[in-house]
């Protein structure tokens, strides 16, 4: 153990510091991301080493740091990959973007920031100010490796690794290690007085800073709205930014009548989106094409399902992943009762579950009958609807989930949205300023 901490432990902290450097020299800012987060690791353990107060405060500062980076992600609208998406399962956004991202109507990442430094400014208090802050933070850490360990299973289910992530979970494994050598020193115990901890001032400091910055982030989440809003009150941008957002499809989009329609449907501006229920980015669209609609009345869509399954999608090589084809059937047998909405949100907030037994409970809810659904399910015309959308798509060149095609910005063509939402609705805001729109660009081959 001596040897760890007093040679190991600083030889890898600077090996990958050096390494980081390098890699950002060289052009490589994922890898050097990748690299700066192993070497503060490997400082915050030696931290511990030395001192358990200064670890826990410099492993908060870390958690804030790989936090704060997803939630600047989450806060502005971006049309490039993170640093620490590069392909593969090492994704980032996916995780970021995915429903597990949020809870009680805000980010993930802004709890956890306001948590983490509330814990670094306790961590700067003193043994006679704050007598019990290694039992708290143990006890916390514990709590918040708990979590981790969700995340970890919902990431899984995802089928994505968020690096970020991961050096919060790692953090986490080091905070409570900190805790129990913290504890150690001082004589103390993990479960003495338990009844006390809530009127612990170490409690009350971490709670107290913990409340301010979320409601302060929370206000700010609120008055910044989704990044749909936001888009829309502000300026078109230039004629260089916008050749950027759209380009010509694949092949012929178009629509049949038969698509569920969200917003008016003789509104001037029309997207047609194809869509996967176990996509996280289609969940993230489905919000924000949600609000859309809702803040402008001018934009309507119809809505297909593109299930990313050889089940039922000839695109897809393999059979793997056929649950995505039984979601859309379901939600074509919702549609049928017209509850297509109300289960399709209920099929994107739950996503990875999407086995039959899932799909009843979410049917259930929705308060569809359940004789007349499951009926449906089996009815071959029900997947014979799912297999008209997913051939439409294949004709219009549909190559991945969420595909987005917008009509009235140039004359009655279909253009391709290369990015999100909120690009589409750049491109409709230019329009609508009478903004001269390039030609499409040919669309890119994935």
């Amino acid at each position: 153990m001596k040897t760890l901490t007093r040679y190991v432990l600083p030889a890898l902290t600077v090996v990958f510091a050096v390494g980081a450097l390098a890699l950002g020299a060289q052009d490589q800012p994922s890898y050097s991301l990748f690299a700066w987060v192993v070497a503060g690791t490997c400082a915050c353990g030696l931290a511990i080493v030395h001192s358990a107060r200064l670890g826990v405060f410099l492993t908060a500062l870390g958690c804030v740091g790989s936090l704060g980076y997803l939630l600047s992600r989450k806060w502005v609208e971006h049309t490039e990959p993170s640093l620490c998406t590069i392909g593969g399962k090492i994704d980032c956004d996916l995780v970021n973007s995915s429903a597990f991202s949020e809870a009680f109507g805000m980010p993930i990442a802004l709890i956890g920031v306001a948590f983490y430094v509330g814990l670094a400014v306790a961590a700067l208090g003193g043994p006679k100010s704050l007598p019990r802050f290694h039992q708290v933070n143990a006890l916390f850490a514990l709590l918040s490796l708990g979590y981790s360990v969700f995340l970890t299973l919902a990431s899984i289910s995802l089928g994505a690794i968020c690096v970020m992530c991961v050096s919060v979970y790692v953090g986490n494994a080091l905070l409570l290690i900190a805790g129990l050598k913290g504890l150690k020193e001082t004589e103390q115990k993990l479960l003495d007085d338990l009844g006390g901890i809530f009127t612990s001032r170490s409690f009350l400091v971490i709670t107290a800073v913990f409340a301010v910055f979320l409601l302060m982030g929370r206000s700010a989440w609120v008055v910044r709205g989704d990044s749909i809003a936001h888009v829309g009150r502000s300026d078109p941008p230039g004629t260089e930014a916008l050749v950027k957002l759209y380009a010509q499809p694949h092949g012929e989009v178009a629509i049949d009548g038969t698509e569920p329609i969200l917003g008016d449907p003789e509104a001037p501006y029309l997207v047609v989106e194809y869509a996967d229920f176990a996509c996280p980015h289609c969940g993230q669209a489905a919000r924000d094409l949600k609000q859309v609609v809702e803040e402008y009345p001018q934009i309507q869509v119809r809505f297909k399902v593109f299930p990313l399954s050889g089940a039922c999608n000839p695109m897809i090589e393999g059979t793997e992943g056929a649950e995505r084809c039984l979601g859309a059937v379901a939600a074509e047998c919702a549609g049928r009762q017209g509850k297509f909405w109300g289960m399709t949100d209920n099929m994107f907030r739950n996503m990875g579950y999407l086995s039959l037994d899932a799909l009843r409970f979410m049917a259930e809810e929705e308060g569809l009958d359940i004789a007349e659904w499951e009926g449906c399910i089996h009815d071959p015309t029900a997947a014979a609807a799912v297999g008209q959308d997913i051939q439409a798509g294949l004709r219009a060149g549909v190559q991945g989930t969420p595909a987005l095609f917008l009509r009235g910005a140039h004359g009655s063509d279909f253009v391709l949205i290369t990015y999100t939402p909120a690009d589409m609705l750049k491109v409709v805001r230019a329009h609508q300023a009478g903004t001269s729109l390039p030609q499409p660009r040919p669309a890119p081959l994935f």
